[in-house]
């Protein structure tokens, strides 16, 4: 009976060139964590594969943040404004925002709440 493969050998493999000195310095920090070269470059990867993603989701919730503070500036020009009609202008505001959002997909979990929030304003 054969022995099954070790997961390195089913494993995606990737050849990578490396600017002259790197190589050694890896080698060192994979030294100084107990790791094997491989594991440490897979360790490093992670760790900026993990930042990034963060720094995207961050910037989203900025964006959001600021949506949200330009609609609460709108709604209070509206109030402000003295025109009999506010609540329809609002409610029209909302519904047209809410359809907009709707078609670009969001992916942002405010942008969700919103949608679901506004949905359920009277008509």
């Amino acid at each position: 009976m054969s022995k099954p493969p070790a997961p390195s050998d089913i494993a995606d493999k990737f050849m990578l060139r490396m600017p002259e000195g790197m190589r050694d310095r890896l080698k060192t920090a994979a030294e100084e964590n107990n790791r094997s070269m491989n594991a440490e470059i897979i360790a490093r990867l992670q760790v900026s594969l993990d930042a990034s993603k963060s720094a995207t989701e961050k910037q989203l919730q900025e964006m959001g943040h600021i949506t949200a503070l330009t609609i609460i500036d709108i709604l209070n020009i509206i109030m402000n404004s003295g025109d009999n009609n506010r609540e329809e202008i609002i409610g029209r505001f909302f519904r047209d925002y809410v359809a907009k959002v709707k078609e670009s997909k969001p992916e942002s979990d405010l942008l969700k709440f919103m949608i679901e929030n506004a949905s359920k304003t009277p008509s």
